[in-house]
């Protein structure tokens, strides 16, 4: 990050001006976060809601799923996790926050909860469809050329 580029010195050969031109281009990050819901099936809403205490995605940590209770993880059950942690990750992907630069794809990350480290999961009906509510945040980069 930073600015990069190429600066060019001439001296004048009639006279003893210096002329001077530079393109560069500067490259900088920021970090976006924002909201989205993610369609689920009356079945996944049920299991979330009855098993469920958090679930999210970090670049740096990997999918977690919080329970809140102990209960016997049938391989159905951890399909369906499975599943749930694909959906909210697409749904985190689609999520565009306003901005001129590129999104990193490894950068984009999804949680349950408002805050980090804490559990929490909203589930919303809207029109007859249920949504799982998302916190989404990612790395934007953003170029400019220089003017000078």
């Amino acid at each position: 990050m930073g600015e990069s580029g190429i600066v060019r010195i001439e001296l004048s050969d009639e006279e003893d001006d210096f002329f001077y031109s530079k393109s560069a281009q500067s490259e900088w990050c920021e970090r976006y976060s924002g909201e989205t819901l993610c369609e689920v099936t009356k079945e996944q809403a049920d299991f979330l809601t009855e098993y469920i205490g958090g679930m999210s995605h970090t670049n740096w940590n990997g999918v977690n799923t919080d329970y809140k209770k102990d209960f016997i993880l049938t391989e159905e059950n951890e399909e369906m996790i499975k599943d749930l942690h694909d959906k909210f990750q697409d749904c985190a992907n689609d999520w565009t926050p306003e901005h001129k630069g590129e999104i990193t794809d490894d950068s984009v990350n999804y949680n349950t909860a408002e805050d980090e480290g804490e559990n929490g999961l909203e589930i919303v009906e809207q029109e007859g469809k249920l949504y799982v509510k998302l916190y989404v945040d990612c790395v934007v980069y953003e170029y400019s050329d220089s003017e000078d």
